[in-house]
């Protein structure tokens, strides 16, 4: 599909100039929806889990004192990183 643009441009002395062009446009590949999709289902997947460990986090907070609490999530920093390379 060929469209045409009108584009404007002015220089340093404030003279404009105008041109007229055409650009070529495809439509995206098939697999990009299909790439949407999975994303976005993963994305579907991932909110209950961040809304059910911001409650458990929320509820434990004030239970933990600040050194057990890093230490906390840099295992869990840990945990992810370990799950990240096993499953690549």
């Amino acid at each position: 599909m060929e469209r045409l643009v009108f584009s404007g441009v002015s220089n340093a002395k404030g003279e404009r100039r105008f041109s007229l062009f055409s650009v070529q446009t495809r439509s995206p590949p098939r697999r990009w929806k299909n790439e949407f999709l999975k994303t976005f289902a993963d994305l579907v997947w991932c909110v209950p889990a961040v809304i059910i460990g911001s409650w458990f986090g929320v509820k434990l907070y004030p239970y933990l004192n600040g050194n057990l609490f890093k230490r906390i999530i840099i295992g869990l920093i840990l945990l992810s990183g370990i799950t990240l390379l096993i499953l690549k």
